[in-house]
């Protein structure tokens, strides 16, 4: 009986990594199966999609289309990506390649890679605008249509335009990313949005000399009345916005250039006419500064105050001058109070929007005009 036993447990032995082995290979080729059936059905959805976009007035192709990602994930790759939609009527947009995938470890979390330069031209024309970076990363988590969140960050991003050509970007940041995502107790049919931005070392030179100097900012809104998200031009989705009672409401934004820090919180809308109203309540450090960069000069030469000082110089040539040098300090009291931000000295003022007019405190200081 002994004898007989021992070969039956030495077999038994010898059979085993046969069967983990076939159990392994059986699994392998489900999985291959089940993945090679994943990417099929995956092509053949973003196929069924750019066809209810392009039916929707939004064409987009690619000039070749292939899925990857074996075995951990299903990605899609589109190189020549190219693209019309209806908030730009009459532009053409074109990227080298985009890809976006799911991963099978999470299959609520979608991402994806662009890649640069993202081109924007007229239909015959040449490029109007170009954006470039080095890493550009999307994700979305959820499951369409009701997207929990969604971001989007580029490092080292560059904005171009056909007349600054060679001569430097509009703008430039070292890092851009944004996130949105459904704001707590937020429902279909009111929906409101929060939205995170972080941007680092920007400077735009071309828009406003002020910003020149690399300016890094953080900046936390809640946007109201998103209940039509539907794609149309720009200029109507703001106007039925507008109707709806839209408005942005900024939580918290940091703002930092150099030694001069800006802090606020406030709300704006939109009002019949398309122009900006609202109000913020904004400390700075370094106010002084700020308005120099700002051309205090220029501001304190317009309206009745400039009418007065030009009367000086007509009196006692570069008495208006100096009376303009001696107004800055009085200038900075007359726009708020003294108060501390983050253990520094600072002022604290109110930037009002009324009809497309911008106010620090009682002080003109420009205009915005209609957005739509």
């Amino acid at each position: 009986m002994s004898n007989s036993t021992v070969p039956s447990k030495a077999s038994r032995r010898r059979l085993w990594p046969v069967v983990v082995f076939g159990v392994v290979a059986v699994l392998v080729i489900a999985w291959t199966a089940l993945w090679f059936y994943a990417a099929a059905q995956a092509k053949t959805e973003f196929s069924a999609w750019r066809e209810r976009e392009r039916q929707a007035g939004r064409q987009q192709d690619c000039a070749s289309l292939s899925v990857g990602g074996y075995p951990l994930a299903v990605k899609v790759h589109c190189a020549g990506a190219d693209l019309e939609m209806q908030e730009l009527p009459g532009y053409r947009l074109a990227l080298p390649s985009a890809a976006g995938g799911i991963e099978v470890y999470d299959p609520r979390l979608m991402s994806g890679e662009i890649t640069g330069p993202l081109t924007i031209s007229q239909r015959g024309g040449g490029v109007d605008y170009s954006a470039n970076w080095n890493v550009g990363q999307a994700r979305l988590r959820g499951v369409p249509p009701q997207f929990g969140s969604a971001t989007l960050l580029f490092d080292d991003l560059s904005v171009r335009d056909r007349v600054s050509g060679g001569n430097g970007p509009v703008l430039a940041a070292r890092r851009f990313e944004a996130e949105g995502r459904r704001a707590v107790g937020s429902h279909a049919d009111a929906r409101a949005v929060e939205i995170v931005m972080k941007i680092r070392n920007a400077i735009a030179e071309k828009i406003h000399p002020a910003l020149a100097t690399p300016v890094d900012a953080d900046v936390s809104m809640v946007a109201y009345g998103l209940d039509d998200l539907q794609r149309k031009p720009l200029p109507v989705l703001l106007r039925q916005w507008q109707a709806r009672g839209g408005a942005v409401e900024i939580t918290r934004a940091r703002i930092q250039q150099d030694e001069v820090i800006a802090v606020g919180t406030g709300a704006v809308r939109l009002t019949e006419r398309g122009d900006l109203d609202g109000n913020f309540q904004v400390t700075i450090v370094g106010i002084d500064k700020m308005l120099k960069r700002l051309n205090l000069e220029q501001l304190m030469s317009e309206g009745q105050v400039g009418t007065a000082l030009n009367a000086l110089d007509q009196l006692i040539p570069g008495l208006g001058a100096m009376a303009r040098r001696s107004a800055a300090p009085g200038l900075v009291a007359m726009l708020g109070h003294r108060s501390e931000l983050e253990g520094k000295p600072a002022t604290t003022l109110s930037l009002r929007f009324v009809e497309g007019r911008v106010f620090l405190g009682p002080v003109p200081a420009g205009t915005v005009p209609p957005l739509f």
